[in-house]
């Protein structure tokens, strides 16, 4: 029941602050759909995205974000690149993380890893190496480095570059000091590389070991390989 000494803008804003994400959803619409002025609905939409997005309603988010955007909030198109990245709209989100690279007054890691990330799923590998490169050259972290080493490790085995691409396997592994458990997110482009590079068997190990992503071009016919041993 609401409150009477409360505006619905106000419980919105309150429930969002509680993590109660349904009233805040609630309460925000409410809000809005009586009338606000441009400032304070801003400020509803920008809220309501953040808790459409918490509650798993992409596509509802998303809609707040390009309302709040198209009014000049530019300062949120890190938001609606994850949430265009979250719904696989990935040419949508590189170009969301390419306005934040663009508007950033220093560069940060995250941006280039996140842009390189869309820039390999869109299969734009030579720029997802460059992206990869720069995250590398401003974040020295350990646990942060073994990642982005994966990932350019990944875009150099699928632009043909297989020993660089081995070559960055090698180097997470160095900076952790042992194989890690969850190595087989990458242990499908380490044993495509292997395979090029003449080492069959050492391949087929990785290919055992690895989660092999439906949708790449190599997947069927390692499916196969893998059954057929």
């Amino acid at each position: 029941m609401k409150d009477e000494q409360f505006s619905n803008l106000e419980l919105g804003l309150s429930y969002m602050g509680s993590d109660d994400y349904e009233q805040a959803i609630h309460y925000l619409t409410l809000a809005i759909d009586e009338g606000l002025d441009e400032e304070d609905e801003i400020e509803a939409r920008r809220k309501r995205s953040l808790a459409y997005g918490q509650s798993g309603r992409v596509a509802e988010a998303i809609v707040d974000a390009d309302w709040y955007i198209e009014r000049g909030e530019t300062d949120r198109f890190k938001w609606r690149g994850h949430l265009r990245e979250r719904a696989k709209d990935y040419s949508g989100a590189l170009a969301d993380y390419s306005r934040v690279i663009e508007t950033e007054p220093e560069p940060f890691f995250e941006n280039y890893l996140k842009r390189g990330q869309m820039y390999f799923y869109t299969g734009q590998f030579k720029e997802a190496i460059q992206d990869f490169t720069t995250a590398l050259s401003l974040e020295s972290r350990s646990t942060i480095g073994e990642a982005i080493y994966v990932w350019r490790g990944k875009a150099y085995v699928d632009n043909g570059q297989y020993q660089a691409g081995l070559d960055d396997f090698q180097h997470a592994i160095d900076i952790v000091g042992f194989e890690p458990h969850d190595a087989y997110w990458y242990c499908f482009h380490r044993g495509l590389a292997k395979e090029v590079l003449g080492d069959k068997e050492e391949a087929l190990k990785d290919f055992r070991r690895a989660t092999i992503p439906d949708n790449h071009p190599q997947a069927d016919r390692v499916k196969k390989l893998i059954a057929d041993r």
